[in-house]
């Protein structure tokens, strides 16, 4: 007999507690330690795409803005060439 508060709990309400709320707390610990092991993994991927992805856009960026350049530059030289003749 255990006694609990008010509540004495023996017997019966004993063999309650072990079968059905003890693996409902177990089930529940589980479940919080599989929850935060995702959100770690989640929050690391996430870190590790957005890196890539700040790589991969100043890439292209650069890449653009040296198209844009050259092809300015040459429609300007293109320009000037024909004003001169």
């Amino acid at each position: 007999m255990k006694k609990i508060r008010n509540f004495v709990i023996g017997g019966i309400e004993n063999k309650i507690i072990n079968l059905v709320i003890l693996p409902i707390l177990g089930i529940l610990a589980v479940f919080l330690a599989v929850t935060v092991f995702q959100y770690q993994k989640l929050q690391e991927l996430v870190l590790t795409t957005n890196e890539e992805q700040q790589e991969a856009i100043r890439t292209v960026s650069g890449e653009t803005m040296d198209k844009v350049i050259d092809r300015t530059l040459r429609r300007n030289t293109e320009v000037y060439a024909y004003i001169a003749d």
